[in-house]
């Protein structure tokens, strides 16, 4: 479906990650790993999961890449997913509302800092399922 997504890509259709429901805020980058493995650059893999379903909900100009005036919660990743799309998931920073927050803590960063809240999934065992 990958390899058939990047054919379609390649005649101009819009394609988007779909993420259908796996483990919450997994689905988009198994979404993206599999676009790469079918033939997709780093680059448009990211682009399936950013800018273009911005473009299908008419929403490009206010959301969907970085840009001056745009909306832009963001991740910051260990490494560069452009040279491995597989990095996507390594995600140490986070900005949300013009707020930095440490990923592994969710202690706000910055000016105004502030200790994560108490989660109630904290003790909730992780397991690597790359």
């Amino acid at each position: 479906a990958a390899a058939v997504a990047r054919q379609l890509q390649a005649l101009g259709v819009m394609v988007n990650v779909g993420a259908h429901g796996q483990r919450e805020g997994l689905a988009v980058h198994w979404e993206m790993w599999s676009f790469a493995r079918g033939g997709m650059t780093p680059m448009q893999a990211l682009e399936t999961a950013t800018i273009s379903p911005a473009r299908h909900l008419g929403m490009e100009n206010d959301i969907g890449s970085l840009e001056p005036g745009k909306l832009a919660d963001l991740v910051i990743v260990d490494g560069n997913p452009l040279e491995d799309v597989r990095r996507t998931d390594q995600i140490d920073k986070v900005m949300l509302n013009g707020r930095l927050y440490d990923a592994a803590t969710l202690a706000e960063e910055g000016e105004g800092s502030s200790a994560a809240p108490i989660l109630w999934w904290r003790g909730v065992p992780q397991f690597d399922i790359r």
